[in-house]
């Protein structure tokens, strides 16, 4: 009988029992990081929903496309946006991709508000993106406003504005106030609040909203799905992105994988 650290531990001896890969194969862990925004009494009045690539990351470790379409995908397909964040607003940071309409928006404007990522270039075809957007009813957050930096543009659509309290100047913090105050369908988020001294200024300067550390770390958010066979995904975006699209061979390849055909039904049912 094997002794010492050579000897194999039960984990290494359960993973080469073929049930035991299958089982670990056929299911995977989703996660996402949820930051509750506060208001003045301090009650949770909006979610901020956030990409998590592991059960132990305390930040996104990618803030592009792939992040914002993970999140997407898991709050609305894997966990069900009710399930996340119950009958409370929720917010996902987009990229420019989503907001000048290259990659669709799969959910409508009553489930969930968009939050423009602060490096993103505002020029004019973001400008018509966001405006679009807006007349379709979506919630534009404009994520770390700052006076001066050529985004102004995006207030007169926003319903919400946040200002970066971490390291900020009070005299330039009261300056972005200032400008934000011209449209008065603009509330105002005091993010990044790590200390009670910056809690406090935030009271005091006014903000309606509040989001930071102080306040609730992000929660990561975690359930374990079903994973869907690659080789059968594969067969169904071919056959979808046919010219002439065999319906009854689609849904037999959806038949032969329950976990893609639950994850559809999932997908539809969100996008209804």
């Amino acid at each position: 009988m094997a002794t010492g650290p050579d000897r194999p531990q039960a984990g290494e001896l359960n993973a080469d029992i073929p049930h035991v890969r299958d089982q670990r194969a056929a299911t995977r862990a989703v996660h996402v990081g949820r930051q509750a925004v506060y208001d003045r009494a301090g009650d949770v009045v909006a979610y901020e929903l956030l990409f998590r690539d592991a059960p132990d990351a305390v930040r996104a470790s990618a803030r592009g496309s792939y992040a914002t379409s993970q999140v997407i995908v898991a709050a609305f397909t894997e966990f069900g946006i009710k399930e996340l964040v119950g009958d409370r607003p929720c917010f996902v940071n987009l990229t420019r991709e989503f907001l000048v309409g290259h990659l669709p928006l799969p959910f409508d404007a009553g489930q969930a508000g968009l939050e423009i990522l602060a490096d993103v270039e505002v020029d004019d075809a973001v400008l018509a993106g966001v405006a679009n957007l807006a007349e379709q009813g979506y919630t534009i957050t404009v994520d770390e406003f700052v006076v001066g930096q050529e985004r102004e543009a995006l207030l007169r659509y926003a319903s919400y504005a946040k200002v970066d309290m971490l390291h900020a100047d009070v005299h330039h913090v009261q300056r972005t106030i200032d400008r934000c105050r011209q449209h008065p369908q603009v509330q105002l988020i005091a993010q990044r609040l790590e200390t009670e001294a910056k809690l406090a200024t935030a009271f005091d300067l006014g903000f309606e909203l509040f989001q930071g550390n102080i306040l609730g770390r992000p929660h990561l958010v975690t359930t374990h799905v079903l994973n869907p066979g690659r080789l059968q995904r594969l067969r169904l975006l071919t056959d979808l992105s046919a010219d002439d699209v065999d319906l009854e061979r689609a849904v037999a390849t959806i038949e032969r994988d329950p976990a893609l055909a639950l994850r559809i039904l999932q997908g539809v049912n969100a996008a209804s």
